[in-house]
């Protein structure tokens, strides 16, 4: 990852050969969640907005993270996540993700997923 903000131009991430714009960057305390029927509750393993759960969705509280909004998440560890950095859209919600909080889909068991644990993250807010 590389961060970029030359003089009079907005700031730049680059990730995954791709280079993202940015307008801030919010530091929050992440875990992680699978589409175990007892972590979804009554709607099941789909997202706010009903679609099924993928990679790159994750549980925000909207008064902080506004939802639909993209972002670059980074600096987590996990063997179901890709290496270092991937883009995930808010598109969930939780009664527990509130704050500078969130959770992150991770696709596999409930176990293997749960190795997340809590870890610091920072999220880079794309321009759309």
């Amino acid at each position: 990852l590389t961060e970029k903000a030359p003089a009079n131009e907005r700031p730049t991430i680059e990730a995954w050969g791709k280079t993202f714009n940015y307008s801030k960057v919010v530091d929050v305390k992440a875990t992680a969640y699978s589409a175990a029927a007892d972590e979804n509750g009554k709607w099941g393993a789909v997202d706010y907005y009903g679609n099924p759960l993928k990679l790159g969705t994750i549980a925000v509280d909207p008064k902080v993270i506004p939802m639909g909004t993209k972002v670059l998440v980074t600096g987590y560890s996990h063997p179901g996540l890709p290496d270092h950095s991937f883009v995930a859209v808010a598109r969930d919600q939780g009664s527990a993700i509130t704050g500078k909080r969130i959770d992150i889909f991770i696709p596999g068991n409930k176990s293997f997923v749960n190795d997340f644990g809590f870890q610091n993250v920072k999220l880079y807010v794309i321009d759309k």
